[in-house]
């Protein structure tokens, strides 16, 4: 297919070579010309999606003022595949292929929190609010003179196409960057395809790609090099280069690193916090995160005369804004898989006030039931009241005059001793009374 024809005679070899030359020229002409927006207009041709790859290093750098975390992690391995296969194949790069030894580019994530240890997920990116998670890729090489061998280039591949992601042919390209994402349902979307995508970029640029939300994503690199081998015939240097395929193919992830959900009142619409109750009911809002595990659980509570039963109606898991208004305890638990972090939130919807203090102060319902034979009362709020104390009369203090047997009245004592003292003078002046006395 790529085979060309030896040189016969030393008029056709002088005239191939020239012809050669004169297309290489202009090939390395065209590509120190290609612009960002020539790569944006080739991507939307071939099945672009709304996001578009950033090609020049200045708004590479641009964007990367926006992104709050500076962690990074790089990905991706590179394949052989044989040739013209879709780059379906996968063969290991030995010492003597073209390729041994070094890399045309890295791809790595960057702006996201933090990446958990477990395999078993694979590359896993936790982002938070205001997180700016990005793809990158970075051009190690120059493309006509790769590893530092000017036979050795990225070649313009005539009818290139992926088999793994079922992508048509194209037309003239050197390097096909495809990207597709899975969401949270499970839906495959339809591939971001870039044509021509190594014509596109700058050698040592930094280049994002693709600013990623929660979801998987797999990420394919197909280019095609070319290796030029120069012979002797009819004392003339000839060429008789080889084709190889290859690929750099990774997947990732990108989840939220919360762990939260909101209980929302289903008529007034606002939040509803851990420990609160509603007479209209509540909705569930997940804020975007779609890998929660999420489970609700319903009690009701019938009073006994050995106190409350508790029966448990309903325990199952939980989809953003289903709402709940029937009436009962609800305990709501959160899950993040990724994490292994929990979130607890408990509600009561319903008017029993009893029910309310219940989820308000964590009591049990036997001590509420105690409190309120003891005289307390439940507020609007949950809470409980205290009674009031009782009032006692105050009693007055005994005083150092109290503790003695003889009168306290200066007055008193006085008109006392003068009534002994009046006495007795009578009875001195009036010697009748005294004998009066003595019979």
């Amino acid at each position: 297919m790529k085979n060309e024809n030896k040189i016969i005679s030393l008029l056709l070899a002088f005239a191939v070579i020239v012809s050669v030359v004169g297309c290489k020229g202009k090939s390395e002409s065209e590509a120190t010309t290609v612009t960002e927006s020539t790569s944006s207009a080739e991507a939307t041709e071939s099945q672009t999606s709304e996001t578009q790859t950033t090609v020049t290093e200045t708004a590479a750098e641009t964007t990367q003022e926006a992104v709050v975390s500076n962690q990074k992690w790089n990905l991706g391995t590179v394949t052989n595949t044989g040739l013209d296969n879709g780059f379906s194949g996968e063969k290991e790069i030995k010492n003597n292929d073209p390729h041994y030894g070094w890399n045309l580019g890295q791809f790595y994530v960057s702006g996201y929190t933090q990446k958990p240890n477990n395999s078993q997920n694979g590359d896993v990116f936790l982002k938070n609010v205001g997180d700016k998670v990005e793809l990158h890729f970075t051009l190690l090489q120059d493309i006509d003179n790769l590893n530092g061998n000017k036979n050795l280039t990225v070649n313009t591949d005539r009818n290139p196409y992926d088999q793994y992601f079922k992508t048509q042919k194209f037309n003239d390209c050197r390097g096909l960057l495809i990207i597709r994402k899975t969401d949270h349902t499970n839906a495959v979307g339809e591939p971001v395809i870039y044509k021509d995508y190594l014509n596109g970029v700058k050698q040592g640029a930094d280049t994002v790609v693709q600013l990623c939300e929660e979801g998987d994503y797999e990420v394919a690199l197909d280019y095609e090099l070319k290796l030029e081998h120069y012979g002797v015939d009819w004392n003339i240097k000839v060429s008789v280069p080889t084709y190889t395929n290859y690929r750099i193919f990774f997947t990732f992830k990108i989840r939220n690193g919360n762990c939260m959900i909101f209980p929302f009142d289903v008529k007034s619409g606002s939040e509803l916090t851990n420990e609160a109750f509603t007479e209209n009911g509540f909705y569930l809002d997940l804020a975007n995160s779609r890998y929660l595990e999420i489970n609700v659980q319903r009690v009701v509570f019938a009073e006994t005369a050995g106190g409350y039963t508790e029966d448990v109606r309903s325990n199952r898991p939980a989809a953003d804004g289903t709402h709940y208004t029937d009436e009962g305890v609800y305990t709501i638990t959160v899950k993040n898989l990724y994490t292994a972090q929990s979130t607890k939130k408990v509600i009561y919807v319903g008017k029993d006030p009893v029910m309310k203090a219940f989820v308000v102060t964590g009591y049990s319902l036997r001590d509420i039931k105690q409190k309120l034979q003891a005289g307390y009362t439940i507020s609007d709020s949950g809470r409980l009241i205290e009674p009031p104390k009782p009032t006692a009369t105050p009693t007055p203090e005994p005083t150092e005059e109290s503790t003695e047997t003889t009168p306290t009245n200066p007055e008193e004592t006085g008109e006392s001793v003068a009534e002994d003292k009046e006495s007795k003078d009578n009875q001195t002046a009036d010697p009748t009374n005294t004998v009066a006395t003595k019979k």
